[in-house]
């Protein structure tokens, strides 16, 4: 993708209203849905440090993989006792299609009033989303970042519609923000390998200036009388793709620096920041749900039998298999329609 991600701020945003997180991904969707040639069946792009990557993540969560054994039945066999939906192991339709399918699903629940109804069928269209998503990604297509990026924001919005995150949440509400969990981490991890390269950049620019200007400087983002935040601040790009628009703002007064490099450094740490907080977010996300299977050891263990068991390097289209094979005994359980 040639989009830079959104920046990542420290603050807490703004509660979004439901207008206005399904707007922006429908928006988003209807905005980029004219391409419409057929997708060529691919296997997912694997990069080349992701093994690395995942090694790192592996260590330090401590229980990323393997969470439980899968239950084996009485006749000896890892087959699960819930039905399993068939599954292709690679999109075959035009990008078109689960764009429409998307916003089919989304129009649905749109007119729903139960609220658990609702947050059902919105992950389902969420879902439908991702695969739109994979399908640009695969036809080389620049638009799949933000697709992405508002999948994430959409999943974020459904969460709160259930009682994800409150100590009194049912089995089944646990189950169900695994799932949203799942999505969001993966999700992180597709957006950072994208903009890798321009953090594996930016990190070399950063090392070397630090070991050309050792000594500590006053912040720029601070005022040295008051404390408080400086103008500088306003000066700052949210995204990368501005980086070298913006530069020339930085090379007078403002920043006493003799070279252009250095003039953007503040840019490109802020950029870099944003990029590397996706696989924090992705980790973050990845270790709440792995406290959550662990009490419904059960229904995760049937499914990791079913679908694969997900890893933080996991392909999207394995994500939606997995994810989609869980809202649908998610259904049958709860009897939701």
């Amino acid at each position: 993708m040639c989009h830079a991600p959104k920046s990542t701020k420290v603050a807490q945003k703004r509660p979004r209203s439901e207008s206005d997180e399904l707007t922006a991904i429908d928006n988003t969707a209807k905005s980029n849905s004219d391409d419409k040639d057929p997708l060529i069946c691919k296997h997912p792009k694997v990069e080349g440090n992701e093994a690395d990557l995942s090694k790192d993540i592996k260590g330090s969560a401590g229980h990323v993989t393997k969470l439980f054994p899968v239950p084996s039945l009485p006749n000896g066999t890892s087959k699960p006792k819930r039905p399993e939906l068939n599954f292709e192991r690679c999109l075959k339709y035009p990008a078109e299609y689960y764009v429409e399918e998307a916003r089919r699903l989304k129009h649905k629940a749109d007119a729903m009033t139960d609220k658990s109804a609702k947050a059902f069928q919105y992950l389902e269209s969420a879902l439908s989303f991702i695969e739109y998503g994979i399908a640009l990604e695969s036809n080389a297509q620049k638009f799949a970042y933000k697709i992405f990026q508002d999948t994430l924001d959409f999943i974020k919005f459904i969460m709160t519609l259930k009682h994800c995150i409150s100590p009194s949440a049912s089995s089944h509400e646990e189950i169900f923000t695994v799932l949203c969990m799942r999505c969001l981490s993966l999700l992180s991890m597709a957006m950072f390998r994208d903009k890798k390269e321009t953090a594996v950049k930016y990190c070399s620019i950063l090392s070397d200036h630090f070991k050309r200007f050792p000594t500590k400087a006053p912040s720029p983002f601070v005022a040295r009388s008051t404390g408080m935040p400086s103008p500088f601040l306003a000066m700052l790009s949210p995204t990368t793709s501005q980086l070298g628009s913006n530069a020339s703002n930085y090379s007078g007064n403002s920043m006493c620096s003799s070279t252009t490099v250095s003039s953007n450094i503040p840019d490109i740490t802020y950029s870099y920041v944003n990029i590397t907080s996706y696989v924090l977010s992705a980790l973050n996300n990845w270790e709440r749900a792995d406290a959550l299977i662990l009490k419904n050891t059960e229904f995760f263990g049937e499914l990791d039998a079913a679908s694969d068991e997900l890893s933080l390097t996991s392909s999207l289209i394995r994500l939606v298999h997995y994810v989609r094979q869980g809202l649908h005994w998610l259904r049958l359980e709860t009897k939701m329609p």
